[in-house]
């Protein structure tokens, strides 16, 4: 279960850590799905072609629960992922992910040397990183008519709704995305608007 007290990066990150010749470049996103940490992971790759390694860890909300995932890419076991996880969970980050980009530089670090490599990378990346407070949020549905779309786009800007989708046909359709603590406020402000139906989706 999320507890209320979740943090989310609210611009991205980036920081350094170097050892023994070795550096480390670290990264810090807002992720809503998979998607957006393949796509990074593609960026990172294409950027840093020559990288000996680019281990990473997230944290994604779905539904109510936090799905963890932390992978090593090829560093000895337990020794870089999940060092960058504990970074995460120690600053109760969801909705995030950390990818740390390391050139090698010929000396051996050890597991210890690597576990600290990465976690100072990762803490670098996290102090350089803007975070807020998450909020819960809730999934309304509006139909409306051409004639009332403006006074809904207002009252979606009032509480500062974030439209996800919107189906433009005979009837407009728009899905729109508010904090749970307004959601109540938000489907009142459309008692009065006989031409306008509001659901809640989830």
């Amino acid at each position: 279960m999320v507890k209320i007290n979740s943090n989310i990066f609210i611009k991205i990150g980036k920081g350094t850590f170097k050892e023994k010749r070795s550096n480390f470049i670290s990264y810090s996103f807002f992720v809503e799905n998979l998607n957006d940490i393949k796509f990074h992971l593609t960026e990172l790759r294409n950027i840093y072609p020559e990288a000996n390694h680019i281990c990473y860890a997230y944290r994604l909300l779905v539904g109510k629960t936090v799905n963890e995932f932390a992978t090593d890419s090829g560093e000895p076991r337990g020794s870089s992922g999940i060092p960058i996880l504990n970074q995460l969970k120690r600053h109760k980050l969801i909705n995030s992910v950390v990818f740390v980009v390391r050139y090698s530089g010929g000396n051996k670090l050890g597991i210890n040397g690597l576990i600290n490599a990465y976690s100072e990378a990762t803490l670098d990346c996290l102090n350089n990183s803007e975070i807020s407070l998450w909020e819960e949020k809730e999934i309304y549905i509006i139909e409306t008519n051409y004639r009332f779309l403006g006074i809904v786009e207002k009252i979606i800007r009032d509480y500062n709704g974030k439209s996800i989708n919107n189906d433009f046909t005979d009837k407009i359709k728009i899905f729109v995305e508010i904090i749970k603590k307004d959601s109540v406020s938000f489907y009142n402000s459309f008692n009065e608007l006989n031409d306008v139906k509001i659901l809640k989706k989830y």
